[in-house]
């Protein structure tokens, strides 16, 4: 008996033809790695930036979460990575990998951005082949989705994402994205239809678990299949359903990953800024985003914060303007969607990408981030590219003729705008890399271009008293004159600023460094009374007092340190010294053996640990604790020259 074959029920759809092999699969790949390194690789060894510093060196080191530590998968709560645990895992895997240096972080980056671009021309060269696209286009289809492809990976706005080693997380965002994607559109030709439509469901989880950007990637695959491969969205329901099903279940990840408000203090409401204030600064990043995509001139690390979100004067009146022309353009782009589906996907898909941090959830530590548009250029750009070779070669041969255009003039003179679009863009992009080898005029860039924003003047200043501590065990004079820089540029932060308490730290760093002790106890102070339980600000009143031969006021700052962070064992060590210097026998041993117990190894604990029981008369117990410093390290001479002591004091019998 013949069994009959069980056909699933489809719909009318588009058809998209699978490329053929060519000479293109072979030099697009080439030349994506060869423009990526390029572009990229002058700035493989720079130097590490603003959240680089937390990340860099972190993992597997006690964090100021009350000693939480990095693991495979999580990051402390608050920090860049917190909520993103494949993120967090490359970053562990590559450092156990590659060790320490900024290059080797930053070519993990660049491997992933020449993977993105050619993810990018996998999607686009199956997409020009649509049968709703024009036959100018189809037929041109290898070169075009090549050249957009191309033009991508050497776009100047893309540079932040590439160089900048902590948005590594918005690079493997967008290899989720665009692999949930490319799966999604071979699941729909392919003989092979449920692996594709399981990868793509993987790498949609995969995507959530790097970045929430990922969020908006089940509609993007739903209005895909709608705008280039189905005429019937109910057939297409039913055909894709499970696909569509299990895309939407990978929400649950997303819920799970931001489940505990990783980044409660700087996401969400709650911090001053509406919903309606947020929409207007929007406005105004996206229509940023826009001009630099089309422009690529005038990038910018920092914008600024919305510690002040009321917008007046002349920028309330163009973010309204924006806000307003964005409103336009979604409303063309409905109207359009009817007429020209591929089109309208292309151009929603800009907004699409950007919603998760331009929309009506705040983002109160940026208002604008370049970065963010890294992925959400790929839609206007191919749209771009189509319409050129449309207009291009869209003519027929005979009003080509007639107006005295011949092909392979026309073809000529593509090749020669792709050559000069690519060249412009990919100067521009190694010029923006150099940038970031010399972090000084790389703030300055930020300062010169929003010199109101007090963050970038803290920046800049940041930069310029890491190069005086760096200066000053070689040249004294020269360090100062670099500290005096700092000076100016802190000043103008807290003054534009006067409740940022982190500011007030640095400039007490600055003013000890230069010797101006009474304003840096001043600043000190003044950052801990803004915020009580700053860490930072009382590490930074602690070891002034006590450098400066106050140990008996450096108790109380490391007692509050002990407080909030009852698992470090550095405040423990800065107690004991405090106590032991004011002679406060009891309370320096406690402390110390808190230390000896967290850190055996640590020599200096030992040794001062042997002081306390010294000075409290249990001789017995002071030899014990300076014999073990002399086991850590037997070429200590203070344990050396106290044990001599305590044994002389015990007449030989403590030792016998």
């Amino acid at each position: 008996m013949s069994r009959k074959t069980k056909r699933r029920p489809r719909g009318p759809t588009a058809t998209t033809t699978p490329p053929a092999r060519t000479i293109w699969d072979r030099a697009v790949p080439v030349a994506a790695v060869a423009l990526a390194i390029a572009c990229y690789g002058a700035a493989l060894d720079a130097p590490i930036i603003w959240d680089d510093y937390f990340l860099y060196g972190r993992p597997n080191d006690l964090a100021r979460n009350g000693g939480a530590q990095w693991t495979l998968f999580t990051a402390p709560r608050q920090s860049p990575l917190a909520g993103r645990p494949l993120s967090v895992f490359s970053y562990v895997a590559n450092r156990a990998l590659v060790g320490d240096r900024p290059a080797g972080f930053r070519l993990f980056s660049l491997a992933l951005h020449a993977a993105n671009t050619l993810l990018v021309w996998g999607l686009m060269r199956r997409t020009f082949r649509s049968s709703r696209l024009p036959e100018a286009l189809r037929s041109r289809a290898e070169p075009a989705a090549a050249f957009t492809a191309l033009l991508w990976c050497v776009h100047p706005l893309n540079s932040e994402a590439v160089v900048y080693l902590t948005q590594r997380t918005e690079l493997m965002a967008s290899t989720f994205y665009l692999a949930t994607l490319y799966c999604a559109v071979r699941a729909w030709s392919s003989p092979r239809s449920a692996a594709w439509s399981v990868f793509a469901v993987v790498c949609c989880a995969c995507g959530m678990m790097s970045k929430e950007t990922v969020a908006t990637a089940p509609t993007a695959v739903v209005l895909y299949d709608v705008a280039f491969l189905s005429t019937d969205w109910r057939a297409t329901l039913r055909r894709r359903f499970k696909l569509y099903l299990g895309l939407t279940a990978t929400w649950l990840v997303l819920a799970a990953c931001m489940a505990s408000g990783p980044r409660s203090e700087s996401v969400g409401f709650g911090h001053g800024v509406s919903a309606g204030q947020y929409l207007l600064w929007q406005s105004l990043a996206v229509a940023r985003y826009a001009r630099l995509m089309l422009v690529p001139i005038g990038l910018c690390l920092d914008h600024g914060d919305l510690k002040h979100p009321q917008l007046t004067g002349s920028d309330f009146v163009g973010a309204m303007a924006c806000g307003a022309t964005i409103v336009a353009g979604l409303l063309l782009l409905g109207r359009i969607a009817g007429r020209r589906p591929p089109l309208a996907f292309a151009l929603f898909w800009f907004f699409l990408i950007l919603a998760p941090t331009s929309s009506f959830v705040p983002i109160v530590t940026e208002w604008c981030a370049e970065r963010r548009a890294y992925l959400a250029i790929v839609g206007p750009l191919g749209a771009l590219v189509a319409t050129g070779v449309c207009l291009l070669f869209g003519r027929s041969p005979s009003a080509a003729s007639a107006a005295g255009e011949s092909a392979p003039g026309r073809t000529r003179l593509a090749i020669f705008a792709a050559g000069a679009l690519l060249v412009t863009s990919a100067s521009l992009t190694v010029a923006r890399a150099l940038d970031y080898t010399d972090v000084v005029a790389l703030w300055s860039d930020s300062v010169a271009k929003y010199p109101e924003v007090p963050r970038t003047h803290a920046n800049l200043a940041n930069m310029y008293f890491n190069e005086a501590q760096a200066l000053k065990a070689t040249d004294r004079a020269a360090a100062e004159r670099v500290a005096e820089q700092a000076l100016s540029h802190y000043e103008i932060a807290t003054r534009l600023d006067p409740s940022d308490h982190r500011m007030y730290f640095n400039l007490g760093l600055t003013l000890d460094l230069l010797d101006r002790d009474v304003e840096a106890e001043a600043a000190f102070r003044r950052a801990v009374q803004i915020r009580p339980d700053y860490v930072n600000g009382l590490r930074g009143l602690a070891g002034f007092l006590y450098d400066h031969q106050r140990p008996a006021e450096a108790v109380a700052p490391f007692d509050e340190l002990v407080r909030i962070e009852p698992r470090n064992p550095e405040w423990y060590f800065g107690l004991g010294l405090s106590t032991l210097a004011s002679g406060l026998w009891d309370r320096a041993r406690d402390a110390l053996l808190v230390v000896v117990q967290a850190q055996p190894e640590h020599v200096e604990s030992w040794f001062h640990l042997g002081r306390a029981y010294a000075e409290l008369g249990d001789l017995a117990q002071s030899e014990t604790a300076l014999r073990r410093a002399l086991q850590v390290n037997p070429q200590h001479a203070g344990s050396a020259k106290l044990l001599d002591r305590v044994l002389q004091a015990g007449s030989g019998g403590a030792g016998s």
